[in-house]
């Protein structure tokens, strides 16, 4: 396991509209197999709600280089980031 910081990391760019372009969407399915997604959501009265998200996926190659796999999502902010990288 990986810890990558629990160091709030915010988005400045929040608002605008996050797009995956078809090739990236490819690229993305040719790495991964077998995803699952879990979410915990605290929905709270006000413009904002916390949240927590797990996702488990079987890493079928080795991505090139840093950019070839990523993980999108529209928040505000990310508070904590770990990889789970288990072998065999």
């Amino acid at each position: 396991m990986k810890h990558l910081g629990n160091d709030y990391r915010v988005d400045p760019k929040f608002k605008t509209t996050v797009v995956l372009s078809k090739t990236e969407a490819n690229t993305r399915k040719s790495l991964i197999k077998e995803i699952e997604y879990d979410y915990q959501l605290a929905l709270q009265k006000g413009d904002y709600y916390l949240g927590n998200a797990v996702i488990n996926f079987y890493l079928v190659r080795t991505p090139a280089n840093d950019t070839e796999l990523f993980i999108n999502l529209q928040a505000l902010a990310v508070a904590d980031l770990t990889i789970n990288d288990r072998e065999g």
